[in-house]
């Protein structure tokens, strides 16, 4: 028989009864503990207080405090602690440990104790700490921690994980790392070495800060790797751009026989998203679905994501539309990858699927719409979309969706209802909005809001060269050559220096990295062997038709899909950069700076698209 039926039966049958023997109450509050049954453990109790049972020790209201601190009965635990009329360590500590589990006040009841005449324990010191710990109170445990040194407690295993875990999670890094190199120094000699959540605490700490390099010292020091150690560190990499770092602690922690769950999964597909990197995507997608977990919400997400921002809208469709169960971040990776892929018919029928299926749109997804809007040029569909923001769904827009309206306004020609909506804003333009005015004005040739946008730019950082360089780009393009050399001089007085831009690509399974003015690369031919970004744009026009092949190209922007001579972006994206600014003074032609860092042939055949060569503008050819 089911030992809890059992238990059941035997207070049913305490029932019927008068009072029992201490005795019999000590064997049931017993089993209530083995079994964790915390009803028939209320029960119990009830039965006690009903016939003024009063123990003769503190064996049996230990235990059942204890199963009510274990199953979180905070109210129940408090009420017996209360009516205890003896308490030892025991009891102390099992309400400590209690408060300490639901973040509440467990350093208040440790002064209690002392004034009982109890002596903390080590047990009763890392209760408190925990306690610290999850409400972050940094000064108070301090002082425990002063206590602990007087106690002469601070060479106890426990007491020294729970002080580094606190230290760590509030930010006190160095004093983390300290008492870390002491447990780690001293686990030689003494067996004194730090657990597994102190190691994830201290990991945590430095990510938060940035630390990725003191992280990774912290990890290799670590001879014993729980999952939980490598999905910090993993999880960490792909957050703080090391990318290919968390690739390859993700091949070592396959490795090492460790399994990594969902959360481990879709950081590691995001950071085959980020490098675009197909290849690899497809390999973790190809683990996951060993695993069992491709199914999770999380990865399904993530592998939705990937396989936009490599191009693959059908396979991410595939993904999505075989999804048992979808959020609004399922919806949101499709949304805005058929967007960037230039699918913006199929983004915006996407969106209104969404709403059919009841469910609520957050700022996410409009920034996904609203760039449909923009790469295909719907003004009016994009002012409609951005009003309903706040009036059907109340959302406040972000300055990133009105950068999406301010580049739909400048691409459509109507640069003067883009300034009137900044004027609007209820705060601050920030360096988005502006970038996103000076990106356009250089689209357009508009000097005038172009000159406005990069003041402000230049306000906001002096030391950022992308306005500097953007302007005078745009000077150039004109022959005001004076001002391009005002601005240059400007440059030099204020020590802005512009940093080498990169870019990068998959070949053979290996992500090749290109920096500009980088000569020593074995393909350094290819880096500096380009033409105009429109040149480009009409050249994969016609690779694609005289090849009979579709062709993908991922520039800065978006991705373009080419197929029978025709782009995904019908020239919208091309006509925008042309209008305005692919003639010099003279009437010549000016080739034009980007920034292209993908350039994909997709047969379709397979699962892999082949690669055609990288091409990086590094000079428009025309500009000194």
């Amino acid at each position: 028989m089911n030992s809890k039926l059992k238990l059941r039966q035997a207070i049913d049958t305490l029932y019927t009864n008068g009072p029992a023997s201490h005795e019999c109450y000590t064997r049931l509050a017993l089993e209530c503990f083995r079994a964790s049954d915390v009803d028939q453990a209320k029960r119990l109790k009830s039965h006690m207080d009903l016939h003024l049972f009063k123990p003769k020790d503190t064996f049996i209201h230990n235990r059942l405090l204890n199963l009510y601190a274990k199953s979180g009965e905070i109210s129940h635990a408090r009420k017996l602690f209360d009516e205890m009329t003896q308490r030892d360590n025991f009891s102390w500590n099992a309400m400590l440990s209690l408060y300490a589990k639901s973040g509440k006040w467990a350093c208040r009841p440790g002064t209690g104790m002392q004034k009982e005449g109890l002596k903390p324990t080590e047990y009763t010191h890392v209760s408190v700490l925990n306690a610290c710990t999850q409400l972050l109170d940094l000064r108070r445990g301090k002082q425990i921690h002063g206590r602990i040194i007087i106690c002469n407690l601070g060479g106890n295993v426990f007491v020294c994980n729970a002080l580094t875990d606190l230290y760590a999670r509030c930010g006190e890094i160095d004093q983390a790392r300290k008492l870390f190199d002491r447990m780690v120094i001293r686990n030689v000699v003494s067996n004194l070495k730090p657990d597994q959540v102190t190691v994830s605490s201290v990991l945590g700490a430095y990510i938060q800060g940035g630390y990725i390099d003191e992280a990774r010292k912290v990890f290799g020091e670590v001879r014993e790797k729980d999952e939980v150690c490598w999905t910090t560190m993993i999880v960490g990499c792909a957050q703080n751009g090391k990318e290919e770092d968390a690739l390859l602690l993700f091949s070592e922690m396959l490795l090492e026989n460790a399994r990594p769950d969902g959360y481990t999964i879709s950081s590691v597909v995001s950071s085959c998203a980020k490098l675009a990197s197909l290849y690899h995507g497809q390999a973790v997608h190809g683990k996951a679905f060993l695993m069992g977990v491709n199914d999770d919400l999380l990865v399904s997400s993530a592998l939705v994501d990937m396989y936009c921002k490599c191009g693959v809208t059908r396979d991410a469709w595939t993904i999505f539309s075989t999804m048992q169960t979808r959020n609004v971040v399922s919806w949101n990776s499709m949304i805005g990858g058929y967007a960037l892929n230039g699918q913006d018919l199929e983004a915006l029928s996407l969106y209104e699927n969404m709403l059919e299926e009841n469910l609520k749109p957050d700022s996410v997804t409009f920034v996904g719409v609203l760039s449909a809007c923009v790469h295909a040029g719907l003004v009016e569909e994009g002012k409609e979309y951005f009003s309903s923001m706040n009036d059907q769904h109340g959302l406040e827009p972000t300055p990133d969706h009105y950068a999406c309206m301010v580049n739909l306004f400048g691409r459509s020609g109507h640069m003067d209802k883009a300034v009137d909506l900044i004027s609007s804003m209820s705060q601050e333009p920030n360096s988005l909005i502006w970038s996103t005015v000076l990106s356009v004005c250089v689209m357009k040739g508009d000097i005038k809001h172009g000159e406005m946008a990069a003041r402000c730019l230049i306000e906001l950082n002096p030391f950022n060269a992308v306005p500097y360089i953007m302007l005078s780009n745009m000077y150039a393009a004109r022959g005001r050559w004076k001002d391009v050399a005002s601005i240059r001089s400007l440059m030099k007085s204020k020590h802005v220096k512009k940093f080498s831009a990169y870019s990068w690509i998959e070949i053979d399974n290996e992500v090749h990295k290109f920096v500009a003015d980088d000569r020593t690369h074995p393909d350094a031919k290819i880096i500096h062997n380009i033409r105009t970004c429109a040149d480009c744009h009409m050249f994969m026009k016609f690779v694609s038709n005289i090849a009979r092949r579709p062709v993908i190209l991922r520039d800065s922007n978006r991705f373009h899909h080419f197929v029978e001579g025709k782009c995904s972006c019908k020239d919208y994206w091309d006509n925008a950069f042309t209008q305005g600014y692919s003639k010099k003074a003279d009437g010549t032609r000016l080739n034009v700076l980007i920034d292209v860092t993908k350039v994909y042939s997709n047969i379709f055949s397979g699962i892999r698209p082949a690669i055609v060569p990288q091409c990086r503008c590094l000079r428009a050819s025309g500009a000194s």
